[in-house]
């Protein structure tokens, strides 16, 4: 009878004692091990016999390859890019050292088996290369796709992967029938049942704690302990309860940004499914919206065209094609107002709660508070210059931030300025425009942004130039030419919308291909290489471009941008940009990392009361 090696005696009984440690402090890990030793246990006390031996090593196997893979996975930290890669070359290097000797060598020695009938897998070293080969084939296939796709790739992911070939490598036995000594069989038999019923006792009185208590003590909230014990459904509705109460204290901009720390530690979109269906929070869409994006079920035919945001009072309103104003707040959606005309655009000022909806058809719609509205006729041709324009097109329509004007802008650049007469309550348009073309051809112009003074303002065009519309002197040091033509193309019109991030010194460009694109400069008094004075820009932290998700054409296998992005709104209390695609999604941009939320899931979806459809 062959004698198992010294290096044998007692470390299966060892190893298998260690998986204890992070079993009875990860709940996921406990039951993948009360599930092995269940059955250890169930083989240890059948009748042994030849195959019942190798299933019994089997499990060993497994159960110390899980043992030793958690110990090492928890107590050492995340290797660097180099360290995995020294690693991965070096057991490369033991496995080819192998096959090109015949040394059937391994990490820890194995007896030889009574026959060579008896060894039932495969060698040592063919499993290790098959090992390497898909451990190490995914790892590569997975950094491809990440590139791909535009996606984050961290080799520091891959650090429990390389311990759990390693922990495999080291117990693989290639020889089955003595790996497990007969006193070791004897022990795991009457020790299966305590490890087993002290593990589940644990997690249980653990559970309990945290399921009936808000405080659990230790200085963190009982979302943070859940999530770090492995109570993964425990810890999210225990972070939608800690969300609640923070908006309720300190509002709905604190309280994003302490759910959205919570996103670490599970899934996004089983965090979006849990809101949606709390009692409390499921009804308060904005607050969704804001945080996870979601998706308006539109009419058929019907498509999105423009949005607003009001913070204040937590509100999304929504145009769509056929004029319906649809608003999304804390009450959850309705359909507050209907255009008789095709709508393109949508202003707002909290000055009087009015909205304006700009038509095809040439009018502007002032709305106050829900029903009230005045409608102004804008010209559908132009005399400028000695030149007649029939082919007039309305594109975009701002408030002033003091809500006492409104700017039209159509297609050629020209703007014009509307005033609200307040003793005769309407709106007064001048005869000539404030500001004159800018071009010739029609579909140039795209989009306005006021500026704080009331009086002027920034003009987007299709290719990416910014303008400045408004008095030389008053251009703001830091829009300089390099700044306002720093995303020019002349051979991409595809911009769409123009907003402020932060502040009047940071701008964001949205492309129809949902790019987001920032300007971030200010102008500052510094001395140049020689020591002259002189007024600079000087670039803040420069915010990348946020690049919009290639999509494949399974019909031709072409890989392409999507072309539906309309308007885009920033809510930097929030540090979130909201960009609207043409069928009623709302896209959530979470910075400063741009972390972008976009799932194709039931919870996403927001339907219209069928009442409000009509």
């Amino acid at each position: 009878m062959n004698k198992t090696h010294p290096l044998l005696d007692g470390i299966v009984f060892f190893i298998l004692l260690s998986g204890v440690w992070y079993a009875s402090q990860f709940w996921p890990w406990a039951r993948i091990m009360i599930a092995l030793w269940l059955i250890l246990f169930f083989v240890s006390r059948m009748k042994e016999n030849d195959v019942l031996l190798k299933i019994h090593t089997l499990i060993c196997f497994i159960a110390c390859s899980a043992s030793l893979w958690s110990f090492a996975d928890q107590l050492i930290p995340n290797l660097p890019f180099h360290f995995i890669i020294g690693t991965w070359l070096g057991l490369a290097g033991f496995v080819c050292f192998n096959s090109f000797t015949g040394d059937q060598k391994e990490f820890i020695p194995h007896p030889t088996p009574a026959s060579l009938s008896a060894t039932i897998w495969p060698s040592a070293t063919l499993t290790s290369c098959l090992l390497l080969a898909t451990v190490g084939g995914w790892m590569m296939i997975h950094r491809f796709l990440n590139g791909l796709f535009d996606k984050p790739f961290y080799w520091e992911w891959w650090t429990s992967p390389t311990w759990a070939v390693i922990s495999i490598m080291s117990f693989y036995p290639a020889t089955l029938p003595r790996f497990v000594s007969r006193t070791e069989r004897k022990l795991i038999k009457y020790l299966m049942p305590i490890l087993m019923l002290s593990v589940a006792s644990v997690h249980a009185i653990r559970f309990y704690t945290l399921n009936s208590t808000d405080d659990p003590g230790k200085g963190s909230p009982v979302s943070e302990q859940a999530f770090r014990f492995g109570y993964q459904n425990l810890g999210i509705q225990a972070a939608i309860r800690e969300t609640l109460d923070i908006q309720t204290k300190k509002g709905w901009a604190d309280a994003i940004h302490y759910l959205r720390r919570q996103w670490q530690y599970a899934d996004k979109v089983m965090f979006a499914k849990a809101w949606r269906s709390h009692p409390d929070a499921g009804k308060d869409l904005f607050f969704f919206a804001t945080c996870f994006g979601c998706t308006l079920m539109l009419q058929a035919e019907e498509e999105a065209v423009d949005f607003v945001v009001i913070p204040k009072k937590q509100a999304y309103v929504i145009l769509t094609s056929r004029g319906r104003l649809l608003r999304m707040d804390t009450n959850g959606v309705e359909c507050f107002f209907v255009c008789s005309e095709p709508c393109i655009s949508l202003a707002y000022t909290q000055a009087g709660n009015r909205f304006a909806v700009l038509s095809q058809n040439n009018s502007i719609y002032v709305i106050e508070g829900n029903k009230n509205q005045k409608r102004i006729s804008l010209p559908d041709k132009r005399q400028w210059a000695d030149r007649i324009w029939d082919d007039l097109e309305w594109k975009d329509i701002a408030f002033s931030p003091k809500g006492s004007s409104l700017f039209v802008l159509d297609d050629h650049g020209t703007v014009e300025k509307l005033t609200l007469v307040f003793f005769a309550n309407r709106w007064a348009r001048w005869t000539e425009p404030d500001y004159p073309p800018l071009w010739g051809e029609a579909g140039t112009a795209e989009a306005i942004l006021p500026m704080s003074d009331g009086q002027s303002l920034l003009l987007l065009d299709r290719v990416g130039g910014i303008h400045w519309r408004g008095e030389p002197a008053a251009l703001p040091e830091n829009f300089t030419t390099d700044n306002l033509m720093k995303y020019y193309n002349a051979n991409d019109a595809n911009k769409e919308d123009l907003t402020f991030w932060k502040n009047e010194n940071e701008l964001l460009l949205l492309s129809n291909t949902c790019r987001l694109d920032f300007i971030t400069s200010r102008p500052v008094d510094m001395k140049d290489s020689r020591g002259v004075a002189g007024r600079y820009d000087l670039y803040l932290d420069p915010i990348p471009s946020l690049r919009a998700h290639l999509t494949f054409d399974r019909k031709t296998g072409v890989k392409r941008y999507p072309s539906n992005a309309v308007a885009v709104v920033s809510l930097p209390q929030a540090d979130t940009i909201v960009q609207l695609v043409r069928n009623g999604t709302l896209l959530v941009h979470a910075m400063p990392n741009g972390v972008r939320m976009n799932f194709p899931d039931k919870a996403a979806r927001v339907y219209i009361p069928k009442n409000q459809d009509e």
